[in-house]
């Protein structure tokens, strides 16, 4: 999965005016775990338009997650949804784990989700 563009959710809220009705959440594309170190592996899932403008959703923390219900802000026929839960958190494994899990692991694991 290829993606260029990161938005936060916050950011996509607070910069759109016509954000009205959240949209349904479509059937997941794909969940699957993808190993990010010899200690954890992080849970992912996609929605929405696997041909759409791909975006990244970070949950808050820790230990919190990402959830479906996300998507509901990202109209499905443009987005590609990218949602995972960050070492440590929910379906990652190992769960609630705070060793190798800094700011820069967070980012090396979205490098490497970026380019499965």
């Amino acid at each position: 999965m290829k993606f260029n563009l990161f938005i936060s959710m916050a950011a996509m809220l607070l910069s759109s005016n016509d954000l009205q009705v959240p949209f349904l959440v479509g059937n997941t594309i794909e969940e699957n775990y993808l190993r990010v170190s010899e200690k954890h592996e992080i849970y992912y899932a996609t929605f929405g338009n696997p041909r759409g403008i791909p975006v990244v959703v970070l949950h808050g923390g820790p230990g919190a997650g990402c959830n479906p219900q996300l998507a509901k802000f990202f109209d499905p026929n443009i987005w590609y949804v990218i949602m995972f839960d960050q070492r440590g958190a929910m379906r990652s494994k190992p769960f609630a784990c705070m060793e190798e899990n800094t700011t820069q692991d967070l980012i090396h694991d979205i490098e490497l989700l970026r380019n499965i």
